[in-house]
């Protein structure tokens, strides 16, 4: 299984919440659309746990460890601009995230977005592993993250948390083996 197969998954989970908004007012109908997330969410931890376990062999062997750990520190401390990764991605959520959380707190929109580790997987914890351990905490991370319940208490918890996080570390995946075309635009 390859990221870019991970995101069928991804596809079932929005598409899911997105009906579910819509005609999710009746429990038998609300339940039967929650299993279908539920199942999504099953299938999205264990490929992902074993892309982990292979040491990414699934993921189309990361061949630039070291390109892929700066990549992904670099969008964790400084960043990357929104408008970037939703074009560089094809995806419509980085800069609809900060949209929605600025409607809702009531502030500006930001333009930047910064890789989040959980507690447990903090820079300061994995900054310091070889590439291939900081890689495989990194796994572990994105796992905790998809795995959490609080992540899926609607369509707007689960594209702020989960949905952004899996789809910058699919870029820097790419800006690790294609730096020309993915790696030159920094914030």
């Amino acid at each position: 299984m390859t990221l870019e197969d991970m995101l069928n998954h991804f596809a079932v989970i929005r598409t899911t919440f997105e009906t579910l908004e819509v005609m999710g007012d009746h429990p038998e109908i609300r339940g039967e659309f929650l299993e279908i997330i539920a199942n999504a969410k099953g299938d999205l931890c264990r490929d992902l746990a074993e892309s982990r376990r292979l040491g990414l062999a699934t993921a189309s062997d990361l061949p630039e460890l070291d390109a892929f750990k700066s990549r992904l520190v670099e969008m964790a401390t400084h960043g990357e601009r929104r408008r970037v990764l939703d074009a560089m991605m094809q995806v419509d959520v980085f800069e609809a995230i900060s949209l929605s959380a600025a409607a809702l707190n009531g502030g500006a929109p930001g333009s930047i977005y910064r890789y989040d580790f959980r507690p447990d997987h903090s820079l300061d914890k994995i900054g310091d592993l070889s590439s291939s351990e900081f890689t495989a905490r990194v796994f572990d991370d994105l796992i905790a993250t998809v795995s959490d319940d609080a992540n899926y208490s609607n369509q707007h918890a689960f594209d702020k948390h989960v949905f952004p996080k899996f789809v910058a570390l699919m870029f820097a995946y790419y800006c690790s083996i294609d730096p020309m075309q993915y790696g030159s635009e920094g914030s």
